[in-house]
Formats: C-alpha cells, sequence, structure tokens
C-alpha cells in the first residue's frame, strides 16, 4: 500500500496551517482572475459569442465550474466561522461585516462616478431617471444591471456589474445554514448529511421530470456546492486528504459537464476538489501575503472592464484589452482602495468571530478620541481584543 502524508484528513491539514492555509488565499484569487478573463469574451465580443463557447467549445467546463468552486469553498470557510461564533447573531453581524463594505463601495463608485461620467445624457436627466435610484436596491439584494445611458453602445449593452446576481445567492446561502443551525441540523453531522442527500436526491429528480441541458451548471446548484463545501467543514475530522481522491473527483466533475443533466451532479465532486486545493499551503508570495484582493476584483472587475470597451470606441480582442489598454493595474488601484475602506469591518469582524460582539461596544469607546477611522481599526484588532490571526480552522 502506498505511503500516505501523515496529514491525512482535512482538520489535520488545517490544524498544520494554523488554521490558515494559503492554499484558499491562492484558489480566491485564481477563481476571481478567472472569472474575469470569462467576462473579457463577454465584454468584448458579446453574449452569442460567449455561448457558443459554453455550448460548443471542449473546453467549455473551465468557465461553468468557476462558480461552483467559488460556493464550495464559501461553505467550507463559512461553516468553520459558523463553529466559532458564540451564538447565530454573531455569525450573521460577521457575515455582513465581510460583505457590505465592499458591496456599497461598488455600487457608489457605478452610480455616483462611472454613471456620471459615462452616461449619454445630461446629468439632470441621469440622476431624475428612476434607473438610478433603482440601482441602489442591489444593497438590499434586488440586484439592479442598469444605469440611465450607460455602456449603451458595447458589445454587452447597458449592465453595468453583471456578476453582482451571486450576491443574493451568497447571502441566502448564508441564511440557509443559519436556519440549518437554528433547527439543529447543522451540530448533527448525520442529519447534515442526509439533508445534502435529500437535496441532491431532489436535483436528480428534476432531471427526469423535465428535459436539462447538458454541458450548463444551473443557478440553484451553487446552493448545493456551497452546502457541500459546509458539509466537507463539518465532516473534516473524517475526510481524507487525498491527491488521488482529488484527481478523481476533478475528472467527475469535469466529466459531468460534457452529459446531460449532468451539472445537477457536481456539488459533491467540485466541493473536495476545491477544499482539498485550498488546504494545500504553499509559500505566501506578495500577492496573497498583503491582502486578500479576490472579492476586489470580482466586485470591481466587470464595471471597469465595461468601462474601458467604451471609453475605446471600439472592440479590441480580449487578448489585447488586457494587455494593451492598461486597464488592470487602474482597477487593482481601485481594489487597493476598497481593501482599504475595509480595514475597519475586517478587523471588526475578525474580533468578533474571536470574542463575540459583547466587547465591541467597550472598543467603540476607546474610540471616541480615536482621529481617524483606520487608526480606530488598527486599534480594534491590536489593543482592544487582542486578536493575533484570522483562523479558518474549527
Amino acid at each position: 500500500m502506498t505511503a500516505q502524508s501523515p496529514l491525512t484528513t482535512f482538520a489535520e491539514k488545517l490544524a498544520h496551517a494554523k488554521g490558515r492555509p494559503s492554499g484558499f488565499d491562492y484558489l480566491r484569487l485564481f477563481l476571481a482572475v478567472e472569472v474575469l478573463v470569462w467576462h473579457t469574451v463577454l465584454m468584448t465580443q458579446g453574449l452569442s459569442v460567449q455561448n457558443d463557447i459554453l455550448n460548443e467549445s471542449i473546453f467549455r467546463s473551465i468557465p461553468s465550474l468557476i462558480l461552483p468552486m467559488f460556493f464550495a469553498l464559501s461553505g467550507f470557510l463559512v461553516a468553520g466561522s459558523l463553529a466559532r461564533a458564540e451564538n447565530i447573531f454573531d455569525f450573521v453581524c460577521l457575515r455582513l461585516l465581510r460583505i457590505m463594505p465592499a458591496l456599497c463601495l461598488v455600487v457608489l463608485v457605478a452610480a455616483l462616478v462611472l454613471g456620471p461620467l459615462l452616461t449619454t445624457v445630461s446629468w439632470a436627466e441621469y440622476f431624475s431617471d428612476p434607473r438610478f435610484l433603482r440601482y441602489f436596491r442591489t444593497l438590499f439584494g434586488h440586484v439592479q444591471e442598469e444605469l440611465p445611458a450607460v455602456f449603451e453602445s458595447n458589445p454587452y449593452p447597458h449592465v453595468v456589474n453583471g456578476q453582482l446576481w451571486t450576491i443574493p445567492l451568497e447571502l441566502l446561502c448564508y441564511a440557509l445554514l443559519a436556519v440549518l443551525a437554528l433547527v439543529g441540523v447543522y451540530r448533527r453531522p448525520k442529519l447534515f448529511l442526509a439533508v445534502f442527500v435529500a437535496a441532491q436526491m431532489a436535483f436528480a429528480l428534476r432531471t427526469l421530470l423535465a428535459p436539462v441541458v447538458w454541458g450548463s451548471v444551473p443557478a440553484k446548484i451553487l446552493y448545493l456546492c456551497f452546502l457541500a463545501g459546509a458539509l466537507l467543514s463539518v465532516y473534516r475530522e473524517r475526510i481524507p486528504f487525498r491527491r488521488d481522491a482529488a484527481l478523481a473527483c476533478g475528472a467527475l466533475a469535469f466529466g459531468l459537464m460534457y452529459v446531460a443533466g449532468g451539472g445537477y451532479f457536481i456539488a459533491a465532486p467540485v466541493a473536495y476538489l476545491t477544499i482539498y486545493v485550498g488546504l494545500l499551503n504553499p509559500t505566501r508570495k506578495l500577492i496573497v501575503s498583503s491582502g486578500d484582493y479576490s472579492y476586489g476584483v470580482y466586485l470591481f472587475a466587470f464595471p471597469v472592464q465595461q468601462w474601458v470597451v467604451a471609453m475605446q470606441g471600439g472592440v479590441p480582442p480580449p487578448i489585447h484589452q488586457a494587455a494593451r489598454l492598461g486597464w488592470l493595474p487602474r482597477s487593482m488601484i481601485m481594489i487597493y482602495l476598497v481593501q482599504r475602506s475595509c480595514y475597519t469591518a475586517r478587523d471588526i469582524s475578525y474580533a468578533v468571530d474571536e470574542r463575540g460582539l459583547a466587547p465591541m461596544a467597550v472598543a467603540f469607546a476607546r474610540a471616541r478620541h480615536a482621529r481617524n477611522i483606520t487608526r480606530f481599526g488598527e486599534g480594534l484588532a491590536a489593543n482592544a481584543f487582542g486578536v493575533q490571526q484570522y483562523r479558518l480552522g474549527g
């Protein structure tokens, strides 16, 4: 029998990396960049070309699996956060602090900066148009894609930030996990497994009762991918960390994308492959050690790409757009600003995750004489709670 690594389970890999394996950092950034690349095709060539790739290309499984991997990764990490939370209220507050600051910023920048600069109507018409105020519904889970007379001539017209549709799904996943915890399912691994199996069987029944499209991943499957990731977190003490299993799951997930209805069955193999890669712990390079830019890339890439195409007045090929127009450095500057603006919320969320919400009143009291919000965030993490490092393990 081939000797295996002494780190035989997911839990042991987490413990070996002190709860923070670098694989998750690299994987988040890689997936965010993959979304960016895939959307480059959409925004420079149009929806029909992108659909042709999904329907006819032998590489269609690659873009189809990006979001399922994102949701499986999120399920694993968020389940770890739930295990550490003092109560459901703390968990919900932590999730909102992690999601909302950057989301608010990207919506405000799009509506109040990009929109007025790029609209083809007067500012008076822009700000009085009902679509302007409707756009802010995105902050409350009702995603709006259009701003008045913005990106009208682009190959993918009108849509300002087309990837925000996944944010409500992510928030619903958090709510689903919170409900499972409230009713006692999350703390009972066998019952949690039964819920997942029942959900998977329901999707299997769906393939028998209605026609399905091969090569596609239904949006509802993202919920199942999230649950699969959470389930692996719950069973991390028992799940073996095996490269051969990860390769087999990867091959199965890719293969299912070439089978009619196969997208309904990818949750489990995608989750195992994703968490296996995330638990790898290569040396942290500057690109990940300086901060987590994946969420910023994910949120800001779409409107920045649309802006670049609109400003060019033409449609360069995707590779030329990325290499010649130099939009990536511009977006990275915006992403850096997002990161800085979210440091306070991040530090608070880490503190909440470690100690609960009760001590926060003390932190705010100590911040009365803080000279700026950044110092408050740093002081909150360093002094008020003594937080050392955010951990992924339970």
